[in-house]
């Protein structure tokens, strides 16, 4: 059975989760919570590193929201919140088993494992989401 994927929510969805990435990691917001887990200064951000590093992420995005868009697709989810429950599925299965090496091996703090998953659940849900509803 070839999925039947709807290529402009793919892209709505990417965009959608850049959204999130964008407002939770912004310095009004959490940001400065996340430099502070992450011990990063606000001097150690070289911005055209953080502009390659944000443009790779979408790339990442678009591939992850194509990807999901077939598992929603395989799932028939085609509500809302059908999508988000298949994302939250990515999410527990790959997502966070994947960080949790990150975690474990670079002895990463596990406040900062909780703040980067939790924005993953948000992205991934409102992904999966966006993708069930438009398919």
């Amino acid at each position: 059975m070839q999925p039947d994927i709807n290529l402009f929510s793919v892209f709505i969805a990417a965009v959608a989760a850049m959204a999130v990435g964008a407002i939770w990691y912004a310095p009004g917001v959490l940001g400065k919570k996340w430099m502070q887990l992450a011990k990063v200064k606000p001097n150690d951000i070289n911005k055209k590193a953080a502009n390659r590093a944000m443009a790779m992420n979408f790339l990442a995005l678009l591939v992850m929201a194509y990807v999901l868009a077939i598992i929603v697709s395989f799932y028939e989810a085609t509500t809302f919140s059908a999508g988000v429950l298949v994302g939250c599925i990515v999410w527990l299965g790959f997502i966070v088993t994947y960080g949790l090496s990150e975690y474990v091996y670079y002895n990463r703090p596990l406040n900062l494992f909780v703040f980067n998953m939790s924005y993953h659940l948000i992205s991934v849900a409102l992904m999966g989401g966006i993708l069930a509803a438009w398919s």
